[in-house]
């Protein structure tokens, strides 16, 4: 889950310096377009109380709010990019990884991704500590203007969300 929510982060920074990748007839592009509109249609999971991310609106393990499928109009119902992950054909199954010890490498690369000192998080993180990090600060690596690109590469329309 941590390796494939990285190359989607990545996936979309390079959509967003390229456009032209989105287009590109292979499976390849395909599948990288398939994991960044689930990203897209996904929401951090909600804090106490219900108050949305000030980084962003979008993240890993919830739907966003009023989407019932991240990936509309294909063959599964599909309710997060974290279900996406598991359930795409010959996915292993990882949950048993989430409470195993991050190597320092992955470590290092989520907190380079996110932008906090390694030093700073709690000694020894496991897989799933990682995940709930980079969940939590992905709407500052994407913040909106980003998505509002990637959502016009993927010719997606946006729907402006008012404040409440």
């Amino acid at each position: 889950m941590l390796a494939a929510a990285v190359a989607t982060v990545t996936n979309a920074q390079l959509v967003i310096a390229t456009r032209d990748v989105v287009s590109q007839p292979t499976w390849l592009a395909t599948a990288n377009n398939r994991a960044l509109l689930a990203m897209l249609n996904s929401a951090p999971v909600r804090p106490i109380g219900g108050l949305d991310d000030p980084n962003g609106s979008i993240g890993l393990l919830d739907p966003a709010e009023g989407v019932a499928d991240v990936l509309p109009n294909l063959y599964a119902d599909t309710r997060s990019y974290e279900v996406d992950v598991q359930t795409r054909p010959g996915a292993p199954d990882f949950s048993a990884t989430r409470h195993v010890s991050a190597s320092l490498l992955a470590v290092e690369i989520v907190a380079a991704l996110v932008g906090v000192d390694p030093t700073n998080l709690a000694p020894s993180p496991t897989y799933g500590d990682l995940i709930a990090l980079l969940n939590a600060r992905l709407g500052a690596i994407l913040p909106p203007e980003s998505i509002a690109l990637l959502a016009g590469a993927l010719d997606l329309g946006v729907i402006q969300r008012t404040s409440r």
